[in-house]
């Protein structure tokens, strides 16, 4: 009898919590919905600043109360000014601006911990591939073989470490490395629904090539030689790899660990979401395959400009995928700490 009235307390706090969040916002709503009743429409200016507020009303809705009257309605009004500001143009790239701004890092904030585990877990394997070809110099040959080890053992004997890069055209390595990338990418996201076990076993096997590589190229080679040729794509290539080992990874613990939800409704919210960070990695996979296919042959330019490049993927990255959803998270955070403060009051 006592655990019931606890939860019956804990479900009396919620309503009065959401309710709370509904009073605060409810005349933005109304008029919001004044504005979808107009026939010759609203300022463009205003119907921006309220497609963002009731986005961010619905993100908020969704976060906190995911089984509440607020998400419905805020859904069906986010739908409906859609439509309203749509209605007359085919395409407005300003979503697309959103998507990047928005969209793909409050998918990362509202999840952190999936990602922050695919970077712990892949950056440990990138140690152990490091440490163990330091240790034992057959190591990269099991990695990597025989064949490939050789070949670039005769590439830094004929002066040439990297030629390795320059062995087949522009098209067919920006094609061919392409598609592999993006193939890895979708892999480790999808076997995520095994428990996570398939995504962890790609993050690590990954990672252990990439630390016995790096460990095996800076015996033979100077470092800014490796750095700014290997790096030059692998930048966005690698940090694309970890960051669909974290989708793989929520993909799996949304129905591992359902919470209040049915392991069915918990996995396809999980997935919708991943999904939305997975999407976003097909470009960066171009770039990077662009990058290594026309650029990272070219080993005679200056490492000034090689290192502009590096820097430039380095900061797309920080930005869109930690900084601004550790912004957001941040927001939510105090969003949720003042609603309770003024409940609780």
């Amino acid at each position: 009898m006592q655990n019931i009235e606890n939860l019956d307390g804990i479900y009396l706090l919620r309503l009065m919590k959401e309710a709370t969040f509904i009073f605060k916002n409810r005349k933005h709503w109304n008029k919001l919905k004044r504005v979808l009743k107009e026939e010759e429409g609203a300022d463009p200016d205003q119907l921006s600043e309220l497609y963002v507020r009731t986005n961010d009303d619905l993100a908020y809705s969704r976060t906190f109360y995911p089984k509440g009257e607020s998400k419905r309605y805020l859904n069906q009004l986010l739908r409906e000014l859609h439509y309203h500001i749509y209605r007359s143009r085919d395409v407005d790239f300003t979503y697309f601006i959103r998507y990047w701004w928005e969209i793909l890092p409050m998918a990362i904030a509202r999840h952190p911990i999936p990602y922050l585990t695919s970077f712990t877990f892949f950056f440990l394997s990138f140690l152990i591939g490091i440490i163990s070809s330091a240790h034992d110099g057959e190591f990269v040959r099991v990695i990597l073989g025989d064949s490939y080890v050789n070949m670039t053992l005769d590439n830094i004997a004929n002066g040439d470490p990297m030629a390795v890069y320059k062995s087949s055209s522009e098209l067919e390595m920006v094609s061919g490395i392409t598609v592999n990338n993006i193939m890895v990418s979708f892999n480790a996201f999808t076997v995520g629904i095994f428990a996570c076990l398939g995504t962890l076993n790609i993050l690590f096997h990954n990672g252990v090539m990439l630390g016995a590589f790096q460990g095996f190229l800076l015996d033979h080679i100077d470092w800014k030689d490796y750095f700014f040729t290997v790096w030059l794509h692998g930048t966005l290539e690698i940090s694309a790899i970890v960051i669909a080992g974290g989708a793989g990874i929520q993909l799996g613990a949304s129905w591992l660990f359902p919470r209040d939800r049915s392991r069915l409704d918990a996995l396809k919210k999980g997935g919708k979401s991943a999904l939305v960070v997975i999407v976003s990695l097909i470009p960066v996979f171009m770039m990077a395959g662009f990058i290594e296919g026309v650029m990272t042959r070219h080993t005679e330019w200056s490492y000034f400009l090689r290192a502009v490049i590096v820097t430039l993927s380095a900061v797309y990255i920080l930005v869109v995928y930690i900084i601004r959803p550790i912004l957001i998270f941040f927001t939510l955070k105090k969003q949720e700490d003042e609603f309770t403060t003024s409940t609780l009051n």
